[in-house]
């Protein structure tokens, strides 16, 4: 019995801390500070997830108290319209006091559709367990890239959501350009979650050069993915501004990713852009544009 009880107040401590990010009023776009503060404890401290889903620059590394999360969410919040919180899966460890729980927040930004960001929490949870003392937030990117294109003029580094290199990772790829010194790194984030990264190899017989990119993406598939398990790409330089995939690259993605899949393009600092792969290859040529296999059989035929 005293196992179900803390069961059912850790679940009430960590829903209860979710939903109270929602607005102070169903509508607005204000949050409730103080609803938020209630539950967390003095020692409380913020972090985002794994390093490919938070943004390169500071602003999203690390960890910040309560008081600077709060002004975090206070500034995006500013720049939408409103939101709302669906919680849909909540797992308790009851030994450990922690918890993890998958939420669905609805996010509206004025004069657009609203975009469904998909947040898991890692949440723990004090001796009393009453008291949320780190919180630790997964990010949805595809999702994110959405806002950003929504918030037009928006501090993009402060919400940027990406999966990539930093430009301190890329710095370390040297060895496999020695040639041009010219460092890329990719990394492709699969639908399951798994990161499956790439450089540019570099070869004496310089045509024989391998892009970052292409090199990602052939690991990813010899591993098994395919079409539609690609949710995002991120290359990196150590140049500014950022710079793209070559055109080779850009129609070797287009065999395995789908057409609005995000690509996102880091610069020495840090700062992103992000286009889609049908943005960077317009009009452009796929598998679907080939005969299959039965018409080509039919027109031997005729």
């Amino acid at each position: 019995m005293a196992d179900q009880s803390l069961y059912t107040k850790l679940t009430t401590t960590a829903e209860d801390f979710v939903l109270a990010l929602s607005p102070k009023e169903p509508g607005s776009n204000q949050s409730d500070d103080e609803r938020f503060l209630s539950h967390i404890a003095p020692n409380y401290t913020h972090s985002w997830g794994h390093k490919f889903f938070v943004g390169t620059s500071p602003g999203v590394q690390g960890s910040v108290d309560g008081p600077e999360f709060l002004s975090r969410m206070n500034r995006l919040a500013g720049k939408m319209q409103t939101w709302y919180i669906e919680i849909t899966e909540t797992c308790v460890d009851v030994e450990k006091k922690s918890a993890a729980l998958k939420a669905d927040f609805h996010m509206t930004i004025a004069g657009h559709e609203p975009v469904l960001n998909e947040i898991v929490w890692w949440l723990k949870m004090d001796g009393s367990g009453e008291k949320v003392v780190d919180s630790c937030e997964y990010i949805d990117p595809v999702a994110s890239s959405h806002m950003i294109e929504q918030m037009k003029g928006g501090n993009q580094q402060e919400t940027t959501p990406v999966h990539g290199l930093s430009a301190t990772d890329v710095q370390k790829l040297s060895e496999t350009c020695p040639y041009s010194h010219f460092r890329v790194g990719c990394s492709i984030l699969l639908a399951n979650g798994t990161i499956v990264q790439g450089a540019n190899v570099e070869n004496a017989a310089y045509p024989v050069t391998t892009c970052a990119e292409r090199v990602a993406m052939a690991t990813a598939v010899v591993q098994g993915a395919k079409k539609g398990h690609i949710r995002a790409v991120a290359v990196a330089t150590d140049i500014s501004p950022p710079a793209s995939p070559c055109g080779m690259c850009r129609q070797f993605l287009r065999e395995f990713c789908e057409l609005d899949m995000p690509i996102f393009m880091f610069d020495k600092d840090g700062k992103s852009t992000v286009m889609t792969l049908e943005e960077l290859l317009p009009m452009s040529f796929g598998p679907e544009s080939l005969l299959s296999t039965e018409d080509v059989q039919h027109g031997l035929h005729q």
